[in-house]
């Protein structure tokens, strides 16, 4: 068996194991290379994305809430806020992993992807189609649920020390080797000015999409919340009258949109305390899910009475 081979058995055994870190190893370690084991580990090193083997879990880059434009954002990249799910293509591994490192089955052939590099993108299916991915789950489903408009939208690639500017030079490099029925490259533009940037966030809602991601191309990649990283998104906001709330540790109610494009459909949002039916309340989202459902809904604040 080829030492990628091994090591990607064992990263997954590592990763299926779960739990304690040294028990995971243990369990593995015998289980792949029987009583060499802990000579075989060594030498094959840690795995890229587990929390096995002596590595750490690899974490995506998380983007900041954008507040206010500066100058220097004139040289910033802005490319589409894709609502989606968040993947990470482990090469070594050979497999999809979730932010939380869970492993994600696809019916594609990924035999041509390249090995030993971690890439950091999306699965999506286009503008307002949020729902067909949350449909697939994690475990190999159906593949006719996986429609040609799913696609792996890759913006990142995983290389410490290097700025995201020569992290998209590698990854345009790899754009000939990527299948392209199940693989994109997130085109990045220059921002130029607040101008640019706001026409840019006008046209892609405008078109049903959720907003702008700004990234600084002389930024390092780090596994965490980040200021180099900004997310632009809309937040549109309705009225709806409480229909019924659930109590518990998370409450929540169910409420009858009453204006606005979701006119009539009942939405649910977390409530800090729980409302008579008939309580009219403002909410807020950030977008319409293909059958017309607002997608995160937050409650603001009950109306006043005859409002």
């Amino acid at each position: 068996m080829e030492v990628e081979e091994v090591k990607a058995k064992y990263c997954r055994c590592v990763s299926k194991v779960g739990g304690e870190k040294q028990r995971a190893i243990a369990i593995c370690t015998k289980s792949v290379f029987g009583s060499r084991g802990i000579k075989r580990t060594k030498e094959l090193g840690s795995c890229p994305l587990s929390g096995g083997g002596g590595g750490s879990k690899k974490s995506p880059m998380l983007a900041n809430t954008f507040d206010e434009f500066r100058d220097e954002m004139e040289e910033w990249w802005m490319s589409e806020k894709m609502d989606g799910f968040r993947l990470l293509w482990d090469g070594s591994r050979r497999e999809f992993l979730t932010r939380s490192g869970k492993v994600m089955c696809t019916p594609w052939d990924t035999s041509k992807l390249p090995s030993g590099v971690v890439l950091d993108g999306e699965l999506w299916a286009g503008r307002g189609h949020f729902d067909k991915i949350a449909s697939l789950g994690f475990k190999c489903s159906d593949p006719s649920k996986w429609t040609k408009d799913i696609k792996f939208h890759i913006f990142d690639i995983i290389v410490p020390g290097e700025s995201f500017r020569d992290r998209h030079a590698r990854l345009m490099k790899l754009k000939p080797r990527l299948p392209k029925a199940h693989f994109k490259i997130v085109e990045q533009l220059r921002v130029g000015s607040e101008a640019n940037l706001r026409r840019a966030f006008e046209v892609v809602k405008k078109h049903g999409g959720e907003g702008i991601i700004l990234r600084d191309p002389n930024a390092n990649y780090e596994s965490r919340r980040v200021a180099s990283m900004l997310k632009m998104k809309g937040i549109e906001d309705a009225e709806a009258v409480v229909v019924r709330c659930a109590s518990g540790s998370k409450m929540s109610c169910e409420a009858r949109i009453v204006n606005g494009k979701a006119k009539d459909k009942i939405v649910r949002f977390k409530v800090p305390t729980k409302f008579a039916p008939g309580t009219k309340v403002t909410f807020e989202y950030t977008e319409l899910t293909h059958t017309g459902l607002p997608r995160h809904p937050r409650f603001v604040r009950v109306r006043p009475k005859n409002s």
